[in-house]
């Protein structure tokens, strides 16, 4: 026979005797007959260990009784086992002893031996011996007898505290000995990572998250990672350990990562700590990610903000970690800024956020390159922030909107454009700003206090203060003084044609005088310099589109005359040259976050102008840059402004000349009127005015409720859309564009402003009139019954006198329109 079925027999053996017999005698020889065997035959052993060591112990175990303790082999059969314990591998023997303790009670006489068996087991550093032989496998994948073996010592001082009532006379087995012993273990086994990484061996750490997650999520974490953080602070801070640590960190399943992360974070001091134990993990582990840009700044507050101020300076001040850093500020800006969290939340984690933009603001100023990042989004916090912690009742919550809302101002805006506001001094303040104030270095472990700090920056700069206060009487001493008469120079009055403006001659330089704001005569020769340099298509459609967007936010800062018509005039002639980029550029921008609600009325006009130009375009109406000039053509934007009329040029008094002849000459004969056919030229480009209006209106925007507070821009959409159809008139997408125009006007048929229940009625108007001329309206008959049935109920319950007119003249032509089909 083999050595595999002499094994297999005699274990065999020893299961039946555990049993059937309870003779403690009988049951010692068959264990030490299975000994023997063992010690003769090394290959059996070795099978034996691999494949039948757990039953067989596992029996043993079960098969303890009081009876075993009152035989004279009993301290024979306590030393069998206990070999056999020793020898076996040493996870199973800890699982199975452990399973072994949590089914007896205390007072079993076995119960203490097993205890010492444990303890013995430890102290032998069987968590080194189990992880060691995981990490230096060839390929390691967590089987069912290593997840117990990490459920067990994870759960073992609780098990013993249990059956002791809270009294543990094992010092082992405490928890502040055991797993520092543990943790002890642990960095053993981190060396011996690090030593056949260097030997260019293959291993794994998945043994060591596993082991690490397990004891962290039954709550012994801070007691675990405190020793185990003093072991690896005293390693070099080499590249190798670095990536080891990280690798540890990666490897933590994600339900117990949380977990495993916190109590660390806690005990880490500085930003060189994070940098060492993280890294650029932050963009591999989703979980770690959202863990620190999310909750811990987002979902949860505590008066200790050490954790907060490490991990935003860490973001900060890593390279490779600046996207996050961004992403996290502008998240923590959007939440400080909403209604709801002003309302809602408690004082203390208004103040903790308040207190993460302030070290937030602290890192941006010291990295400069990320303000213009976060630029958009500080100034709609400013806009949209400090309005609600002004109206709040509660005097903390308004000082804490005017002090974030200073220094945020300060970050962005520098000399008189920044923010001073009247804020009460206190402890909150105090602390806040404390926090941008201090300029000690987060990455440096020992740190001066903030007081000191302080105070050290408030005598320099008394010092340089009164520096400057002594340069000044100086200085003016020596401007009052006469005496020096040579030190009046003539000033040179020639070549002053070298301060005369060159004219602009490209859009580029026309853009760039517009944004120039301290030059208002270049800004005012480029702005009238426009309209000629569009009209001659010389430059690239996509600066045409710059130019729109400029002229969109273009204020009146130096009071140029006739601002408003000029820069009407540059947006209508910009639509006309190019309609098919601008106006979707226009459409689109009406939905944009950073307009105000003139600005988008300002579009709607500039857009019902520019259709009206194309589908109408004649010779009295003018083409080109003859009906830009025309005054009468500027829309509801110019019409509202106060400014005079431009005065009309030299070189159009011809014009007015030979206008006024025909006026006054009168004909005895009748001439024949020639009708001669014209191009709409709106045919083409009339999709990129109408669509892109209606595409999304019911998406929330910041500054814009359309479908809410703001009814006014809605009535303004819904006329120009209108007005825009009857632009189409007779063109081939006239018909699908009603049809559209019908569905999108149905969401606001009972709107509670009448002003827009007009422009809806006005709408179906421009769509009734359009499909009256189309002899292809069959697919309609839909949209036209559900309009028959809503002017109906117009007609019996609405109260306003107007909307009842305008559904009484459209009802005869619905109802012609369905006896066509």
């Amino acid at each position: 026979m083999s050595n595999r079925e002499l094994l297999l027999s005699c274990v065999m053996n020893t299961k039946t005797v555990l049993c059937v017999n309870t003779n403690p005698n009988i049951i010692f020889k068959a264990i030490e007959d299975l000994a023997s065997f063992l010690r003769n035959n090394p290959e059996a052993e070795y099978i034996f260990y691999n494949e039948f060591y757990y039953d067989v112990l596992n029996g043993i175990l079960n098969n303890l009784c009081v009876s075993w303790t009152e035989c004279s082999s009993s301290h024979d059969i306590g030393l069998l086992v206990r070999n056999l314990i020793y020898t076996g591998p040493q996870d199973q023997s800890f699982s199975l002893l452990s399973k072994f303790l949590k089914c007896l009670s205390s007072d079993t006489p076995f119960f203490h031996q097993a205890i010492l068996w444990l303890v013995d087991l430890i102290k032998e550093k069987c968590f080194k011996t189990v992880l060691v032989t995981s990490i230096s496998q060839d390929t390691f994948t967590p089987s069912q007898q290593f997840s117990e073996f990490i459920q067990c010592a994870a759960s073992l001082p609780t098990i013993i505290a249990n059956k002791f009532s809270g009294i543990n006379i094992y010092n082992e087995l405490q928890p502040d000995v055991y797993f520092v012993s543990i943790s002890h273990d642990i960095f053993l086994v981190l060396l011996a990572v690090h030593d056949r990484l260097k030997c260019n061996k293959n291993t794994y750490v998945l043994p060591i998250s596993k082991i690490i997650g397990k004891i962290c999520v039954c709550g012994y974490g801070k007691v675990l990672w405190k020793p185990l953080l003093e072991y690896l602070n005293k390693e070099s801070n080499s590249f190798l350990w670095k990536r080891i640590i990280q690798k540890v960190i990666l490897n933590m399943d994600d339900w117990c990562f949380e977990l495993a992360i916190e109590p660390m974070l806690s005990l880490l001091e500085s930003v060189e700590d994070y940098d060492y134990m993280f890294g650029d993990t932050i963009l591999k582990k989703s979980k770690l990610n959202f863990l620190f840009t999310h909750k811990l700044m987002l979902v949860r507050f505590n008066s200790d903000i050490k954790v907060m101020k490490n991990v935003m300076s860490y973001l900060g001040h890593n390279k490779v970690l600046h996207e996050v850093f961004i992403l996290t500020f502008k998240n923590i800006l959007k939440t400080w800024s909403e209604k709801n969290f002003v309302k809602h939340r408690c004082i203390e984690q208004i103040i903790y956020l308040s207190k993460a933009i302030m070290v937030a603001i602290n890192v941006t100023k010291k990295n400069s390159f990320l303000v213009k990042d976060v630029y958009e989004t500080v100034n709609t916090t400013l806009l949209n922030g400090l309005p609600l912690y002004l109206e709040s009742s509660i005097a903390n919550i308004r000082n804490i909107g005017m002090v974030i809302s200073q220094n945020l101002s300060s970050l962005i805006h520098s000399g008189e454009k920044k923010l001073i506001l009247p804020y009460e001094k206190n402890d909150v303040t105090d602390s806040l700003l404390i926090l941008v104030d201090d300029i000690s270095d987060f990455t440096m472990k020992t740190n001066a206090s903030n007081k000191n700090d302080i105070s050290d920056t408030s005598s320099a700069c008394l010092d340089n203060d009164e520096n400057l206060i002594s340069d000044s009487k100086k200085l003016d001493k020596n401007l009052d003084s006469d005496d020096d008469n040579d030190s009046l120079l003539p000033f040179n009055t020639e070549n002053n044609d070298k301060n005369i403006k060159k004219v602009p001659k490209y859009l580029k330089q026309c853009i760039e005088g517009l944004l120039n704001k301290d030059d208002p005569e270049l800004a005012e020769m480029c702005l009238k310099q426009i309209i000629p340099l569009v009209s001659n298509h010389l430059e690239h459609k996509e600066l045409y589109k710059e130019l729109c967007g400029v002229l969109l936010n273009l204020e009146n800062c130096f009071s140029i005359e006739n601002f408003e018509f000029i820069k009407y005039k540059s947006l209508l002639t910009l639509l006309i040259s190019y309609p098919e980029s601008i106006a979707e550029f226009l459409a689109n921008e009406f939905y944009g976050e950073a307009y105000n609600l003139k600005q988008r009325i300002d579009i709607l006009n500039i857009l019902v102008d520019g259709a009206k130009h194309l589908s109408f375009s004649n010779d009295h109406f003018g083409c080109g840059e003859c009906s830009v000039n025309n005054n009468a053509q500027i829309g509801y934007a110019c019409k509202t402004t106060n400014m005079s009329t431009p005065p009309i040029k030299q070189e159009d008094w011809k014009l007015l000349l030979q206008e006024r002849i025909k006026k006054k000459t009168k004909f005895s004969t009748k001439r024949a009127v020639k009708n001669v056919p014209q191009e709409n030229k709106f045919a083409l480009y009339a999709s990129y005015f109408f669509y892109p209006l209606m595409k999304n209106y019911d998406i929330k925007n910041i500054c814009m409720e359309l479908t809410e507070r703001d009814h006014f821009v809605l009535e303004k959409l819904l006329i120009s859309l209108g007005t825009i159809m009857y632009c189409s008139f007779n063109i081939p997408s006239a018909h699908h564009m009603a049809k559209n125009l019908l569905q999108f006007s149905n969401s606001f048929h009972r709107h509670v402003e009448v002003t827009v229940r007009r422009a809806v009625l006005f709408c179906l108007s421009m769509c009734v009139v359009v499909l009256d001329s189309n002899s292809s309206s069959s697919d309609v008959t839909y949209e036209l019954n559900n309009i028959s049935s809503w002017l109906a109920d117009v007609k019996f319950f609405e109260w306003d006198n107007q909307c009842i007119e305008m559904a009484d003249q459209i009802m005869p032509v619905i109802k012609k329109l369905k006896l066509q089909f």
